[in-house]
């Protein structure tokens, strides 16, 4: 017979370490949606009716001009500090990205390998899609054409396309 341990260990696969990383890797990766204005900790879910969100907690509906209404106190003062704001953080993160494609391409010039200029490109693209969303929203406070039932994307793209044939400035 052998001796037995006075206490017994038994392994767990989940601590409680795993579990806060699985809460913030749920909360990183859920879909992207508006908080309930009413029970603050549903998040408001599409219905059949494009003008109005129901609330996946409560069941209260909201439509769009609420809810434009209810975050109108949280936004900044005045569009025109929105799109500022939304501009100029678009031209920081894209000056951002050249500087670094630049610089990679001169210590990749000087190293004689391309695989650094490969690195920065993919590194490039997260921060040039930061510039897209930012160039985007300051699109939305210029034209007031925020909370819509259907994002206004091709009138961005439109617009965007335009600016850079010199029809709009």
């Amino acid at each position: 017979m052998g001796l037995k341990a006075p206490v017994r260990v038994i392994p767990r696969v989940l601590k409680n370490e795993h579990r806060y990383i699985s809460a913030a890797a749920r909360g990183a990766f859920r879909a992207d949606r508006a908080g309930c204005p009413v029970c603050e900790t549903g998040s408001l879910r599409p219905t059949g009716d494009t003008e109005a969100r129901c609330c996946d907690q409560c069941g209260t509906v909201v439509t769009l001009d609420d809810l434009a209404i209810f975050n109108g106190e949280r936004l900044e003062d005045s569009a025109t500090q929105r799109h500022d704001y939304f501009r100029r953080h678009a031209r920081l993160l894209g000056q951002v990205a050249t500087l670094s494609l630049v610089l990679a391409a001169g210590a990749s010039l000087y190293a004689a390998s391309a695989q650094m200029l490969v690195a920065a490109l993919l590194l490039s693209v997260p921060i040039l899609a930061g510039v897209f969303a930012m160039r985007y929203r300051a699109w939305q406070a210029a034209t007031g054409r925020v909370y819509e039932a259907k994002a206004p994307f091709g009138d961005f793209m439109r617009d965007e396309l335009r600016s850079l044939i010199g029809g709009r400035g």
